[in-house]
């Protein structure tokens, strides 16, 4: 979003300087730029770039996480593995992957409603949107450090316990739904620390 092309382009105008603010001092409800062009041809390699910086860290994270009844193979009832394949894949392909679309498209046109209410703040048309993508690291850490260890604690672990004790175990649809809870809940603790260092980032940075 803004004035594409060449560097000089994204100058301010003459008696318009930068933002020298961090943006606290911006109202949250506050008019957009009508000024501000939706669209122009800075974008289209923007978006491009965004696509496929997204698409790459979206596929290789759906490996990793699918590739975990295959890992922990061994570790699993040999007689309940398909349908714990299936409705762990069910979870992936129904759940995690709608969500990050709509956390994707949610996300993009927040930061564009951030940039447009900037631009009207600052009385500028240079303003471009920060991109909203996929945290490729923290999806990795995600998968490994929380997804991993519900797998192997739902569906390895506590149901081999309960057979080896004669208990029932349960379904393997209540098992798959404990590593949903669990993952949800491990990004809503993310979530929630992420809140707190909006706040405190701003101090952080005076300060440190």
């Amino acid at each position: 979003m803004g004035k594409g092309g060449t560097l000089e382009s994204f100058a301010p105008p003459p008696g318009v300087p930068r933002s020298k603010h961090m943006g606290t001092d911006v109202p949250v409800l506050l008019p957009t730029n009508p000024n501000m062009p939706w669209w122009t041809m800075g974008d289209v390699d923007s978006y491009f770039m965004l696509f496929f910086d997204n698409l790459s860290s979206l596929v290789t994270i759906i490996a990793a996480l699918t590739s975990a009844p295959m890992i922990f193979r061994g570790m699993m009832p040999a007689d309940e593995w398909n349908s714990m394949n299936t409705e762990y894949l069910n979870m992936i392909y129904r759940k995690m992957l709608p969500g990050a679309g709509v956390a994707l498209l949610f996300g993009n046109c927040y930061y564009t409603w951030m940039a447009r209410k900037l631009a009207y703040y600052d009385k500028r048309e240079n303003v471009t949107a920060h991109p909203y993508g996929v945290n490729t690291p923290g999806g990795f850490l995600m998968t490994y450090n929380v997804v991993y260890t519900l797998f192997i604690k739902y569906y390895c672990t506590e149901w081999n316990r309960a057979v080896t004790d004669g208990k029932d175990p349960g379904t393997v649809k209540e098992a798959t739904d404990k590593i949903w809870q669990g993952a949800v809940a491990s990004n809503l603790v993310v979530g929630l620390i992420s809140c707190a260092g909006a706040w405190a980032g701003p101090w952080i940075i005076r300060n440190v």
